[in-house]
């Protein structure tokens, strides 16, 4: 059982708001199955706790229990895949107002399994646009591709006067750091 701190506690219980009849999907994206101890699902179970004691429902789900096929489709056995267990967990988080994806970080990247989560997710993105596309219609279309990054010239960086191994942009990083210049968009 979750125990909270005195602040959370107080935060709780001092709450003006009414957050009944809403509901939380959880989907703890661990490697390990249970019965392991998961410490992301301890970190899960405060948050959880928290929407408990505020009226929140709440449902969890260890996603690496479940057999979920690869693949951008919403049912992966349409399209070849013996089984797929994710229709039934999208059903909880299709049902829930709050989706909370918990996940390890593994040398400064989300774990396989909430890659795996977040592609299943993608499947789903034009389910809920007020019909400004079709179903199954994809919410958009990439404009960068990754063949479509180059690295850029290293040089002396006029703002510091230092030299660095390429100008960064701001909103593209990859690996340590390593400074990357975006071709044109494709027409």
């Amino acid at each position: 059982m979750t125990e909270l701190n005195e602040r959370q506690k107080a935060l709780c219980d001092s709450s003006p708001y009414d957050f009944s009849g809403l509901r939380a999907a959880f989907i703890n994206c661990t490697l390990k199955r249970t019965p392991q101890k998961s410490h992301t699902e301890g970190l899960m179970a405060v948050s959880r706790k928290i929407m408990d004691l505020n009226g929140i429902a709440t449902t969890l789900v260890r996603a690496v229990d479940h057999d979920i096929a690869s693949g951008v489709y919403p049912d992966m056995t349409e399209h070849g895949w013996e089984r797929d267990a994710w229709p039934e967990i999208y059903e909880k988080v299709r049902s829930a107002h709050i989706i909370v994806i918990g996940t390890p970080i593994w040398l400064g990247d989300k774990s396989s399994i909430c890659a795996k989560v977040i592609e299943r997710l993608y499947a789903h993105s034009g389910d809920l646009n007020d019909g400004l596309r079709r179903p199954g219609e994809r919410f958009h279309e990439p404009q960068y591709h990754i063949h479509d990054l180059e690295p850029d010239a290293s040089g002396v960086d006029a703002a510091s006067g230092r030299w660095h191994p390429g100008a960064r942009q701001p909103a593209l990083a990859v690996g340590r750091g390593l400074p990357l210049r975006l071709r044109e968009p494709r027409a």
